[in-house]
């Protein structure tokens, strides 16, 4: 079957750096099995794609420093949406909107994830997202 998007004409890229984590914790009371290690990594979708960053041995206070490239259809809408795992556990997840953004700069932004109950801790991750238009 022909991809959906292929007739649709691409518009810009949108780059995304995954900087790091902060105050991240695995949402529900289960402890890890013996012998797990926490591997915190971040799904990402763009349109109609999927990046998913290598683990962190860390799950605190993880560290990336990864970078992932999203094209841009026509229909598309300009959101990102991130999910945080941990091995099979779910660490929280969020969106984002970047109708607003400015053309050409990497845009950092703390992104407080969602998803778990509310605690007194406050995960989040770093992330700097450019858009980049077509024919740039």
């Amino acid at each position: 079957g022909k991809k959906l998007h292929a007739n649709r004409p691409q518009f810009g890229t949108l780059q995304v750096r995954l900087i790091a984590g902060k105050d991240l914790k695995i949402s529900g009371n289960f402890p890890l099995l013996p012998g797990t290690k926490p591997n915190p990594y971040v799904i990402f979708k763009v349109g109609n794609t999927y990046h998913k960053s290598k683990p962190s041995l860390q799950l605190k206070n993880p560290s990336w420093d990864q970078f992932f490239s999203f094209p841009l259809h026509q229909g598309d809408k300009m959101r990102v949406y991130v999910q945080v795992m941990s091995n099979r556990d779910f660490v929280g997840s969020e969106m984002v909107d970047f109708t607003e953004i400015e053309t050409g700069r990497p845009v950092e932004t703390w992104l407080h994830l969602h998803g778990m109950k509310e605690d007194t801790h406050n995960p989040r991750i770093l992330l700097a997202i450019t858009f980049l238009p077509s024919g740039h």
